[in-house]
């Protein structure tokens, strides 16, 4: 209906050239500009989703036309290994890397942004094959750079509890303070890395509390119960692999919020059960949960290989839709270790005179402001040769299972507190517990 062609040669191109000139300041402005070289020691910070943090060095040399980076690395999640390895790249208009290199022995591809002054580098870092897998990377120049915290190994503490959190950063050689109700101890700490020990008070509020470390400033979230969890990303598409085509799999986090005054107050990124479930009553017939694919414990999906599949309806291939749920418990962390209540709780429960729903597995200050587990059981027994054997069977149940020794407080039968709809709320036991009124 419309004459495109003379609209394409006697008009658009005339349009085109007036929106986007060849001649302009900003294309002046390009030109003329003088590139930084990034030939230096630069601080390396970044998130890979599914394991966590990492931080460290990036030495970068010139290399004939390219650029050559050696990374120094460490992981700040719960393997804490080391992470390194090479890379060799091109920088395109002065400011776009584009690397090829090796971490750990894997082929890596780097798609990396330099600031405009020179001195900060942002973008991320892929499994050559598995683009899917990597890491979000951020950089800064170390000659020059300012005071400040980048990463930390966590961004919360809950209400009670002593944890040693890292905070790893540039020029973090100042005097360490933080805002009262805070307790800390300084573990170590050099030019580019604090580790302190943290005692967050059993009556402090919860809320968002302030560190520094000389000029460098920081936040740590204290929490007392997580009132809603939020799946990241909440969708996303993950591609069957077949053939010589790859799987794209698909990777989630949980990240934790409590109610403020002024709305919901994000706690972070937590460990998390991690669940399929049918996204609709066609995914339910069609048994997508059997053969769309499986999720693992770190919360990344992996897609099943494509079809057609004999063993399904319609022999169709092992495409699926599903609803992916990540369960944040309330966990027990001893020692830098995850336990989860239940385990604990199933484990006393097989216990004789022992009931299912008289326990509840919760961590209370220990001594020199250590969490140990606490066994809070609800005991119908008044004799007490068989109130002290109950005792020592839980601990060595518990010790045989986490390797340490908690404390039994045996309880009057029906204290246990609960939820509306009848479940065991373990933070408002483990507040009556220490707050005396959970009694025998």
């Amino acid at each position: 209906d419309r004459f495109w062609w003379q609209e394409v040669t006697s008009k658009t191109y005339k349009e085109l050239a007036e929106l986007y000139p060849f001649q302009n300041a900003d294309w002046d402005h390009w030109k003329a500009a003088l590139y930084k070289s990034p030939v230096g020691l630069w601080r390396v910070t970044g998130h890979r989703p599914g394991q966590g943090g990492y931080e460290g060095i990036m030495t970068i040399s010139r290399d004939g036309d390219f650029y050559k980076a050696e990374y120094d690395l460490n992981d700040m999640g719960q393997k804490g290994e080391s992470i390194t390895g090479n890379s060799k790249s091109v920088i395109y208009t002065g400011y776009e890397w584009r690397g090829s290199g090796i971490l750990n022995g894997t082929e890596t591809r780097e798609v990396y942004a330099l600031s405009e002054d020179g001195n900060h580098m942002t973008g991320r870092w892929h499994d050559a094959i598995y683009y899917d897998i990597g890491g979000e990377f951020q950089a800064v120049r170390l000659d020059g750079a300012d005071a400040q915290v980048l990463i930390k190994s966590s961004d919360y503490i809950r209400q009670g509890e002593t944890k040693e959190i890292s905070l790893h950063g540039t020029g973090l050689t100042g005097k360490v303070s933080a805002d009262k109700g805070l307790g800390l101890s300084i573990v170590h700490q050099n030019s580019n890395s604090v580790t302190l020990q943290i005692t967050a008070g059993r009556n402090i509020a919860p809320g968002s509390y302030r560190v520094t470390v000389g000029q460098a400033e920081t936040a740590i979230v204290v929490y007392d119960k997580i009132d809603r969890v939020k799946i990241m990303p909440e969708w996303t598409i993950a591609r069957l692999g077949g053939g010589n085509t790859p799987p794209v799999s698909a990777q989630f986090e949980a990240t934790a919020y409590m109610k403020g005054k002024d709305g919901d107050i994000k706690i972070g990124i937590m460990p998390a059960l991690w669940l399929v479930a049918p996204f609709n009553a066609d995914a339910e017939q069609m048994k997508d949960v059997d053969f769309a694919g499986r999720i693992d414990q770190s919360g990344r999906f992996m897609p099943a290989a494509a079809g057609p599949n004999p063993d399904r309806k319609y022999s169709t291939n092992n495409a699926g839709n599903l609803t992916i749920i990540g369960r944040v418990k309330d966990l027990i962390i001893i020692n830098g270790k995850n336990h989860w209540p239940q385990d604990i709780e199933w484990a006393v429960e097989q216990l004789d005179d022992l009931r299912a729903g008289d326990i509840a597995a919760v961590s209370i200050p220990g001594e020199q402001d250590q969490e140990t587990p606490a066994i809070l059981v609800q005991c119908r027994t008044r004799d007490e040769a068989e109130r002290a054997a109950i005792e020592n069977r839980i601990k060595e149940t518990v010790h045989a299972l986490i390797g340490i020794s908690p404390v039994v407080a045996l309880i009057s039968p029906r204290s246990l507190p609960r939820t509306s709809s009848g479940k065991l709320s373990r933070v408002k036991a483990r507040q009556q517990y220490l707050a005396g009124e959970l009694r025998a």
